[in-house]
């Protein structure tokens, strides 16, 4: 070729003699038939569905199920109330019943937090109830503090055995399920005490 030649200009025929590169690129998704593309396209968004899902559960933060913080936090304000009423009843059934309750929910909620995944004290806390202190406090004041305590924790105690049926019935688990309902019967029973007192 001479330098000062002019650049050849493609033809008409370049397509025969040349056909390679005239041959259109194949794309990502295949350059297939249109059936071909879609199953591409179906496979690639079912890998990618797959991994969002898998990302989900992972930042989910791993809880066995919903309600077991819940019964925690629950059991904690529990404890709390009942030391409460260890430190400040008169007589020997509020006495029996606070300690009685404390000794309950604390071995119940062990069980519950070796369930669930590091848990901050902040974070068992958040259902701790000024009101109750308040109340508890005034009924203190006014020589009330043991009817008022064994209303209050009766209360509690209600809900307390709300929130294991309802985390009982949403899970299938049948170790938790039996965690569960050993937790519901003993609530009942510091229920029955709180009423023959």
């Amino acid at each position: 070729m001479q330098p000062n030649a002019p650049a050849p200009t493609p033809s008409q025929y370049d397509f025969i003699l040349n056909p390679k590169a005239n041959q259109p690129r194949r794309s990502l998704f295949g350059g297939g038939s249109k059936k071909q593309r879609i199953l591409v396209i179906g496979v690639v968004g079912g890998v990618l569905l797959i991994l969002i899902v898998l990302v989900f559960a992972l930042l989910s933060g791993g809880n066995k199920s919903p309600g077991l913080l819940e019964i925690a936090q629950t059991q904690q304000e529990l404890s709390r109330v009942s030391e409460i009423g260890v430190q400040k009843a008169g007589s020997q059934n509020a006495r029996n019943l606070a300690v009685s309750t404390d000794f309950t929910i604390r071995s119940s909620q062990k069980d519950m937090l070796s369930r669930l995944k590091k848990v901050k004290p902040k974070v068992l806390d958040i259902k701790q109830n000024k009101k109750t202190d308040d109340l508890l406090t005034e009924a203190a004041l006014n020589n009330r503090f043991d009817e008022t305590f064994e209303k209050v924790i009766q209360q509690q105690l209600v809900e307390y055995q709300k929130l294991l049926k309802s985390t009982y019935d949403g899970t299938s688990n049948q170790k938790l399920q039996n965690i569960l309902n050993g937790d519901f019967t003993s609530a009942g029973l510091l229920i029955t005490a709180t009423q023959a007192s």
